[in-house]
């Protein structure tokens, strides 16, 4: 019948009666073809519409959207599972967003440090290439952190990432300063692993390696790899410092 409008509808009593969430941020042309509920926060919703996705934080009341590198398409499906927004396209491919803690936590909050819970992360080995050219890019191997900064810190200003075992013992501390310097021989994969923090969201993958050694000078290790081992699954800790501002969050390796 040529009506585009979004028509999203929500019933609390098992379908006796409907009242619309369409709310504002759709556009009226935008017709919706999916909406999910997310599991772990009230009043989250996604919706899929043939002009790409959005997302709610309030039930419906407003919207906006969550295209971000997607192209126009149009959604046709979706699904939450655990800490990813997985979307079928009439593209012929899936679309997946990771990272959902940092929606479940938004809001209006005056904090100027936010620390966001990580998922549980797999102990299995996982190669990602910085420029993969036309294939597509893995995700972040290990524990994926994510903080939130209102400002970005004074140059003078300390920030610490670290990561402790159960029981609070250091595991691994990462700061600001090079681990390696630019012309090291060591593992490339070590040359990474430095914070580098900004306003707004910053993200920090942790390998799940301990502290490793380092090359003695003068000396010659063709294929060597001075990684600290990694650590077995089990429960962790995060501790975030930013000045004086201290946060801490457990995370889970499977």
């Amino acid at each position: 019948l040529d009506d585009f409008r979004p028509l999203l509808f929500r019933t609390r009593d098992f379908g006796a009666h409907w009242e619309s969430i369409t709310g504002t941020g759709i556009a009226a042309d935008h017709f919706t073809r999916a909406v999910r509920f997310d599991p772990e926060r009230d009043g989250l919703l996604y919706a899929g519409t043939e002009r790409g996705p959005y997302v709610s934080l309030d039930d419906g009341a407003h919207w906006r959207a969550l295209q971000l590198d997607l192209p126009i398409v149009p959604i046709t499906d979706l699904a939450v599972r655990g800490d990813e927004l997985i979307a079928a396209t009439q593209g012929r491919g899936y679309w997946i967003l990771d990272g959902l803690a940092v929606l479940r936590r938004l809001d209006a909050s005056s904090e100027a440090v936010r620390l966001f819970a990580p998922p549980p992360c797999w102990r299995v080995p996982m190669q990602r290439a910085e420029d993969p050219r036309l294939a597509g890019t893995n995700p972040h191997g290990g524990v994926v952190v994510r903080y939130w900064l209102a400002d970005a810190p004074a140059k003078e200003t300390r920030i610490e990432l670290e990561f402790q075992d159960a029981e609070g013992k250091l595991l691994r501390r990462f700061d600001r300063k090079d681990l390696l310097s630019k012309d090291s021989k060591d593992s490339r994969d070590e040359q990474r692993y430095v914070l580098e923090p900004k306003a707004g969201l910053n993200l920090f993958a942790w390998p799940l390696a301990t502290e490793g050694a380092r090359r003695l000078t003068g000396t010659a290790m063709w294929n060597g790899n001075l990684s600290g081992p990694r650590v077995p699954p089990g429960e962790y800790r995060i501790v975030l410092r930013v000045g004086d501002v201290e946060q801490r969050l457990p995370c889970e390796v499977g």
